[in-house]
């Protein structure tokens, strides 16, 4: 009765391969295996995961036969797997079901076979996998010069055939992400945007992680790699003497020192020191012919640069004499008139900044010219800080025709320097050395910067207490955290260029 059962079912479930005599296996221990194939067809690995088909293992002899190899696939091993002990018992004319998973990992056709013992009855398994296989490649990034932002992009291409989902991040500051397709069709591809922004010089890094529904694969990463370059490097100094915002007036006797080679190193000197302590310097110089006689510019303004300081400063030395030769309190009195509005000067002279004079002559005034400045001053907003500082004949071989002028400078607190002198430096020098006050001092630079690079040092040591300001182009020295009052400050940055191509 077994074996026309047998017999009918063979006949309606193919079987392969049927048994065959084999001379090396006694007939009390055949066996056979249905069905020969299991195919389990297309899966999709995120959406299904895995699916279990059933084997079953005939006993054809009358007798127990020990079924053994069916649990070790041989082939894609790791997609297949039997769920089965690895010796099985079965009984004569019995049969034995065995389960079989199919677990695909990506997109992929897979192919395995189990070897029956006895009898070396085979099975052959097949399965195809579906889903999105992520593929990158290496990253392109533009050589970027420093204080630009250069392109780059990473290529990523779907060759499964399933939609591949991608969110990518990246790290470091110097790269940014600035647009990708989040879905990728099978077989397409899409370009993920990198941004490159060097903060210094030379090859730089950072990493791209790009997070995907690609099973083998669930996040992958790329490096990124792009060349800063610098752009000029800078250095400027200035010296940390923070003063209150000041107006200065040179009032010059004239005719007297036009093509005088002690003028020009002098001048020089004083702007060049005013302008490296970052003073708020309106200043302006008149010869004794009048407050507007002279070219333009009449006055500089903070900010401006040293030549610039310099060459306003020529103006009262190169001037003729007049009318104000013997009263320079006069023409000093003349200049703060010209301030107000619709004169020559006007807005030179600002209420809230201190007044420093300096005057140059070789003539005594016609009149004592302490009663006529002190007048002046009280006119003058309450609490403005004056100050007075004067270059005159000094010794006997130049002659005593500076002695008023030099009580001016004695009263106010400022220098006295010797007109007579081969040289005028020293004398300049005293007069930039306005009295320091404890303020937030603000020092322009000559070129924009790239915010990275930017150093300062005070004295050759690291300095603290300073930023830099970016809509005024200025660097800013706090007014508690500060260097020692005279330390030269020295501050290096490289100069950002055009990033336009």
């Amino acid at each position: 009765m077994a074996v026309l059962f047998l017999v009918v079912l063979l006949a309606c479930d193919r079987m392969a391969p049927w048994p065959v005599q084999d001379d090396s296996v006694p007939e009390d221990e055949r066996i056979a295996v249905s069905p020969a194939l299991l195919d389990f067809g297309a899966l999709s690995v995120n959406l299904i995961g895995d699916a279990t088909r059933t084997l079953t293992i005939y006993n054809l002899g009358d007798t127990d036969v020990t079924v053994t190899g069916h649990d070790e696939p041989l082939g894609d091993d790791e997609v297949f797997r039997v769920e089965s002990q690895p010796v099985l018992v079965i009984a004569g004319g019995e049969s034995l079901d065995v389960e079989v998973s199919f677990v695909p990992s990506t997109d992929e056709d897979y192919l395995a076979r189990l070897r029956f013992e006895p009898g070396s009855e085979l099975v052959e398994l097949r399965g195809s996998g579906t889903a999105p296989v992520l593929r990158t490649e290496d990253a392109e990034i533009s050589p970027t010069v420093l204080g630009c932002t250069g392109d780059g992009t990473v290529i990523v291409e779907n060759r499964g055939s399933e939609a591949l989902i991608v969110d990518p991040s990246s790290s470091g500051d110097e790269f940014a992400l600035v647009g990708w397709t989040r879905d990728v069709a099978p077989g397409a591809s899409m370009e993920i945007g990198v941004a490159f922004t060097p903060s210094g010089g030379g090859s730089r890094s950072g990493l791209l992680s790009v997070a995907t529904n690609d099973p083998a694969r669930p996040v992958a990463t790329v490096e990124l790699s792009g060349l800063g370059y610098e752009g000029e490097r800078v250095t400027e100094r200035f010296v940390y003497a923070p003063a209150a915002p000041t107006d200065v007036i040179f009032a010059v006797e004239g005719g007297l020192y036009a093509g005088d080679e002690r003028v020009e190193p002098a001048v020089e000197a004083y702007a060049t020191q005013m302008h490296d302590a970052g003073i708020e310097l309106n200043a302006t110089s008149v010869s004794s012919a009048g407050a507007c006689e002279g070219p333009a510019p009449r006055y500089s303004e903070p900010g401006d640069s040293a030549l610039r300081l310099e060459a306003v400063l020529m103006h009262g030395f190169e001037g003729a004499g007049g009318g104000f030769d013997g009263d320079l309190v006069g023409l000093i009195a003349d200049v703060l008139l010209e301030s107000d509005p619709g004169g020559c000067l006007a807005d030179f002279r600002r209420e809230d900044a201190s007044l420093d004079i300096v005057i140059i002559a070789e003539s005594a005034p016609v009149d004592d010219p302490l009663p006529d400045f002190t007048a002046l001053v009280e006119g003058l907003p309450d609490g403005t800080r004056v100050r007075v500082g004067v270059l005159v004949p000094s010794g006997p071989e130049c002659g005593s025709g500076g002695e008023a002028y030099a009580a001016l400078a004695e009263r106010f607190n400022g220098a006295i320097g010797d007109n007579c002198a081969g040289a005028w430096e020293a004398g300049f020098t005293a007069f930039a050395a306005l009295p320091t006050v404890t303020r937030e001092v603000r020092y322009p630079l000559a070129e924009l910067p790239v915010p990275s690079t930017l150093a300062l040092s005070a004295d050759g040591a690291p300095a603290t207490g300073w930023s830099w300001d970016a809509g005024s182009n200025e660097l800013v020295i706090d007014a508690e955290t500060h260097p020692d009052v005279g330390a030269e400050l020295s501050v290096t940055y490289v100069s950002a260029v055009s990033c336009s191509p």
